[in-house]
């Protein structure tokens, strides 16, 4: 039977930016009936209605998203469209969480098909450090020290869920994705070990398509939204006041903390620099704009900014892939407040490209600055084609995903790449 349907899933509540990067015009336009399930109101029901609904600024809702407060709701969905859709699992590129196993437990009863995508590739935090291990030999591995500890819960958890994932990669009493969508190398080889019965298609990360088509669009002169003096680019993350950190229950650093560091932080880098930081944010928070100190603040225009920037600082988001694909100076920064997870993830990000991490209590020097900044094109061309893109696209992830879907399993060209 033909399937006309796309049922997203997502365990969060879907902020503006993850809206624009799935596209879902494209799968209207495409002929797709679009159904979205939000999972959220069922895994965190004491959080959702203060922190997961209520920003109306970030969070986004249509008509046909479904808030899912219970199991039974989200089978009777996945039963209904069964034999016409494509379930569409947003928030988990390899399923490591024993409470989400009955999801694939019940595509398999249902005989549904589904996909995943890793939108974010970069392994962050102690799991992602971890991902790139053999399953194996984790698991044996982490058998024999959680016994020595003797966290048997612990290990009923976690050895639970790799055993889980194991089996459903053979197609064993889970079902297998019908498709995998990788945008670098770490994503298309985690994917053929996890799953070797699925098909791995190669895309570009939501983040060098943007890219691409920023350069594409480039001009001969800045826009208007583009400081013509020059300037360092700091990546905001709003790390005081993230709704998806909110919704899990994840300490955050206080406002009044975060604001006074950092803007400490910054007048001594523009002091020993000589160059003002601009503030590149996004719609996840507005800003009054004395927040800052009174520096430029600009929304929703990261990948210019960077562009233009003489260095980009950042704490963990995907946007620093904006700054690698570039071959900027990079300035992995922390704060003693932060929460350990923040913390893992920052220093995840700076391994990988051979970076130390700078508190904003240190003093510094330039020399200082330039040594810990200072780009490794060798190491930069790396971690693209480990984590951003393999090759070179001119299709968006999201058309390449309709296309794949629309000839379902015919090998097809694109854009002079053949899926594979």
């Amino acid at each position: 039977m033909k399937k006309d349907t796309i049922v997203f899933i997502n365990r969060f509540p879907l902020g503006k930016l993850f809206e624009e990067n799935i596209e879902f015009n494209r799968f209207e336009k495409a002929g797709y009936q679009l159904v979205y399930l939000d999972l959220s109101p069922y895994y965190y029901p004491e959080t959702y209605e203060k922190f997961g609904s209520a920003n109306k600024e970030y969070v986004v809702n249509k008509e046909w998203f479904l808030k899912c407060q219970t199991k039974e709701l989200v089978l009777e969905c996945i039963n209904r469209y069964s034999r016409v859709a494509w379930f569409y699992v947003l928030h988990r590129q390899v399923s490591y969480q024993i409470d989400e196993m009955w999801l694939y437990r019940a595509f398999r009863k249902y005989k549904c098909d589904y996909i995943l995508q890793d939108f974010l590739p970069v392994p962050v935090g102690s799991i992602g450090q971890e991902q790139d291990l053999r399953l194996v030999r984790y698991f044996f591995g982490k058998t024999l020290r959680i016994f020595s500890s003797f966290r048997f819960k612990h290990f009923l958890e976690r050895g639970g869920s790799w055993f889980s994932t194991f089996l459903m990669g053979r197609d064993i009493y889970f079902q297998q994705p019908a498709y995998c969508f990788a945008s670098g190398n770490k994503s298309y080889n985690l994917f053929k070990r996890f799953f070797p019965k699925s098909r791995i298609i190669r895309i570009p990360s939501i983040d060098y398509f943007k890219y691409h088509r920023m350069i594409s669009n480039l001009g001969s002169k800045r826009s208007d939204k583009i400081p013509l003096y020059d300037y360092l680019l700091y990546i905001d993350q709003s790390v005081f006041d993230s709704p998806d950190a909110k919704l899990v229950g994840n300490h955050m650093i206080s406002k009044d903390v975060f604001f006074k560091k950092i803007n400490r932080f910054f007048y001594q880098l523009e002091k020993v620099t000589g160059k003002r930081v601009v503030i590149a944010a996004t719609s996840r928070y507005r800003y009054k704009g004395s927040e800052y100190g009174g520096r430029d603040i600009i929304y929703d225009r990261t990948a210019a900014l960077t562009y233009y920037a003489n260095l980009v600082i950042v704490h963990s988001s995907a946007a620093l892939n904006y700054a690698v694909v570039m071959h900027k100076p990079l300035l992995f920064l922390q704060m003693n407040d932060f929460d350990n997870y923040v913390v893992k993830n920052i220093k995840t990000f700076a391994a990988l490209l051979h970076k130390k991490v700078i508190d904003s209590d240190e003093n510094f020097d330039m020399a200082k600055l330039n040594e810990i900044s200072m780009v490794s094109h060798e190491v930069y061309d790396c971690y693209v084609s480990n984590y951003i893109t393999h090759e070179p696209f001119e299709m968006s992830p999201a058309e390449i995903v309709i296309a794949t879907l629309k000839e379902n399993g015919t090998k097809i060209l694109l854009s002079g790449y053949w899926l594979s």
